[in-house]
């Protein structure tokens, strides 16, 4: 009898663990201590949004918006694979006006917008609406007299003439001012090795989806290309002194639905490291 029940309330709390797995948005707070970082920019508060793959909470995205409100960031950021394809585009103005009526949105493309309605189309589109497109470009965030260099990463999964990181990263480093203070956004977690030998401080990425289902002590359990215990794919990493930040994504464009593994909203808080 014992043993009935427990199958019992197991086949129960299954689908409510599923249900919670792709509508429950998390919230994660991180606090990045980074060398070299302006006093400017101590406590400085950077919402992370990626892989939405169109979907969409509650009308208008109103209950993504008001935890993004909530979060009172100084900028987001958005990591790419927004939507999948073109008729998705119609939740963009109501999602991406919310943002920017928040605080100033950028955004990099991942690897979904090439086949979706033709990037440089929907770019044009999500410029309209008032977010940055920062494909292999950068744009300077002042405070106080001070600056980041927030950089832009295109997904590599384009045109053959994309320009290699090594060069966008020398070009973003020589141009005015000197030594500019470098956080990059870009879509693909598995380039960290790329990103640490760069000696690139700190770049939020997407992609990974956390694993999909994210099975205690484990990093997930699938990653985006269908291979087992991939690494890096939610949170904060450290790699040679480079510093990572993974969002596990709000949508999914796969068949295996999430698991243990709810849409992930980041806020990273940027603390000058001491003497």
């Amino acid at each position: 009898m014992i043993l009935l029940f427990i199958f019992i309330l197991a086949a129960a709390a299954i689908p409510l663990i599923f249900y919670d797995s792709s509508n429950r948005i998390e919230t994660e707070e991180i606090t990045v201590t980074l060398e070299g970082l302006s006093a400017a920019f101590d406590g400085f508060r950077i919402v992370h949004l990626s892989d939405q793959h169109g979907r969409e909470f509650g009308r208008g995205n109103e209950k993504l918006l008001s935890i993004v409100r909530s979060l009172t960031p100084d900028i987001i950021v958005i990591t790419g694979d927004i939507i999948d394809d073109a008729r998705q585009t119609s939740m963009l103005p109501a999602l991406l006006g919310g943002l920017v009526s928040v605080a100033p949105t950028y955004y990099v493309n991942g690897n979904h917008e090439y086949a979706a309605t033709g990037l440089g189309t929907l770019c044009e589109m999500i410029e309209g609406l008032g977010v940055t497109v920062l494909l292999n470009r950068w744009t300077d965030i002042e405070r106080s007299g001070q600056f980041i260099r927030l950089l832009g990463i295109q997904d590599p999964n384009g045109p053959a003439d994309i320009q290699p990181l090594g060069a966008l990263v020398a070009a973003a480093r020589a141009a005015p001012p000197s030594k500019p203070f470098i956080v990059a956004i870009s879509h693909r977690y598995e380039r960290f090795g790329e990103y640490a030998a760069l000696s690139l401080p700190l770049t939020f990425v997407g992609h990974a989806h956390g694993g999909l289902v994210r099975l205690p002590f484990t990093d997930g359990l699938i990653g985006p290309g269908r291979e087992w215990f991939p690494q890096y794919t939610s949170g904060l990493y450290e790699l040679a002194g480079a510093q990572m930040i993974t969002s596990r994504g709000l949508g999914s464009n796969t068949d295996a639905p999430r698991f243990l593994n709810p849409p992930h909203v980041v806020l990273a808080i940027l603390e000058t490291k001491g003497d």
